[in-house]
């Protein structure tokens, strides 16, 4: 039967009843089973596309019966596992004859890369402060998950975050080469800095009839909101993603400069496309405006400044609906 996959991470002592572990020095105790070497392995190390993956693989792919309950695989099974040297080079560490501290990545740069991406990641979707890399209880938590990792800083993680950019902008520019016709979909909002920004959104339906829609553009408008300069915010957006002749129709809200805007667009052959929901919300602020529902909105305004501005009153309110 061929040794245990598990041997080539440990050294063994001369009497064979424990070995180190060469990934952390850990002496393990054994019984001429790699039981427990196995359990240790599999609990602190277990890369991501090493030997463990193999292993697994092994035992899906092949009959259990060439793979015995202590993780040893036949001559059988060999053939199999042939690429096992291969892939743990490219993942997990390995020990340098040289030291005797603990061991130094092989080729940790792939893992470290791969950590540092999912922090871009994480920040991206949770759209946290670049600047939480730099925080203590960050820095603290990846110590803990990762010692050997070194966090990056603010400037690297702003230089990674440019080329997530440049890829993700890429890959949509490709995804519009394919279509035919796309819909726009506009958005003039103001941060609470009080600076003015464009958002842009282009929809549309895939070969597989799937919708599909991607923010285009997000960008800061610093000049006045004359109708006219909007037209050309719109139209340098159409051309910079190579949008000419398949935008159909924009939809939009219903404030007069931006509606003047959009229908200048059906002079080339874009519709008009006003955003349902809110013609909705005009008419029923329209509605509230009115004086009798004004007069019942300014009472239970007052009524509820009245709690909200007297920690007497609110106690009392609380204890009378006990």
């Amino acid at each position: 039967m061929a040794q245990s996959k598990v041997w080539q991470f440990l050294s063994p002592n001369t009497k064979n009843t424990s070995a180190a572990y060469n990934l952390c020095n850990q002496v393990i105790k054994h019984s001429k089973s790699t039981t427990c070497l196995w359990n240790h392995y599999n609990s602190q190390h277990k890369p991501e596309n090493g030997v463990d993956v193999v292993r697994k693989r092994v035992r899906i792919d092949s009959d259990t019966s060439d793979v015995d309950q202590n993780g040893e695989i036949s001559e059988q099974m060999s053939s199999n596992t042939s690429t096992l040297d291969s892939d743990y080079s490219n993942c997990v560490l390995s020990t340098s004859s040289s030291s005797s501290s603990s061991s130094t990545p092989y080729h940790y740069k792939n893992r470290s890369e791969l950590i540092t991406q999912s922090i871009c990641n994480m920040i991206c979707e949770d759209m946290l402060p670049i600047n939480t890399v730099g925080h203590s209880g960050f820095k603290n938590l990846m110590n803990v998950m990762e010692p050997s990792y070194n966090v990056p800083c603010r400037k690297t993680i702003t230089t990674l975050k440019q080329g997530q950019y440049n890829e993700k902008v890429d890959y949509i520019k490709e995804k519009l080469m394919n279509i035919n016709s796309v819909s726009l979909s506009t958005d003039f909002w103001t941060s609470r800095n009080v600076d003015s920004y464009i958002t842009v959104t282009g929809h549309f339906i895939n070969n597989f009839w799937q919708l599909e829609f991607f923010n285009i553009c997000t960008k800061e408008i610093t000049h006045s909101h004359m109708s006219e300069n909007l037209f050309e915010t719109i139209q340098s957006v159409i051309t910079e993603w190579k949008l000419d002749n398949k935008v159909q129709c924009i939809r939009h809200d219903n404030v007069a400069n931006i509606t003047i805007e959009v229908k200048m667009m059906s002079l080339v052959g874009i519709i008009s496309n006003p955003c349902a929901a809110h013609s909705l919300q005009l008419c029923i602020k329209k509605a509230l405006d009115t004086q009798i529902f004004s007069t019942l909105i300014k009472r239970a305004s007052s009524i509820v400044s009245a709690f909200k501005h007297s920690y007497k009153r609110s106690y009392a309110l609380e204890n009378a609906l006990e």
